[in-house]
């Protein structure tokens, strides 16, 4: 076993209903337009638990490829996934470095962080 095979053995089920894999990713703070790719053809939420606010939990999207109007500075979406438009440590209302969670049609949720790193 190696690479993506020992993942899957160790988290079964973690494509859900994501076509892809999801993926822990870093990237310079300042990176622009940062995909957290599913490739679904069902309706999911996403949501964050923020490095800036790890008791908090903002849901961006909430089954209806809409971004909450809060976040729509921070986010969009499409069918292929979650695109986070800026990384950044401060942005407001929280980071987008962090937890994201995908929940496909209230089924197992997954995740994938995103770690953000100053220049």
């Amino acid at each position: 076993m190696h690479g993506i095979d020992v993942i899957d053995f160790l988290i079964p089920g973690v494509h859900g209903l994501c076509t892809t894999q999801l993926i822990n990713q870093a990237v310079y703070e300042g990176t622009v337009n940062t995909m957290l790719i599913c490739n679904r053809d069902v309706a999911v939420s996403y949501a964050i638990k923020s490095a800036s606010d790890a008791l908090g939990t903002y849901t961006i999207t909430n089954y209806n490829d809409v971004v909450a109007p809060a976040y729509t500075s921070l986010y969009g979406v499409n069918q292929t996934g979650l695109i986070i438009k800026t990384a950044s440590e401060s942005s407001y209302p929280f980071s987008t470095a962090g937890l994201y969670l995908v929940n496909p049609n209230n089924a197992t949720r997954n995740g994938s962080k995103l770690v953000v790193v100053r220049k």
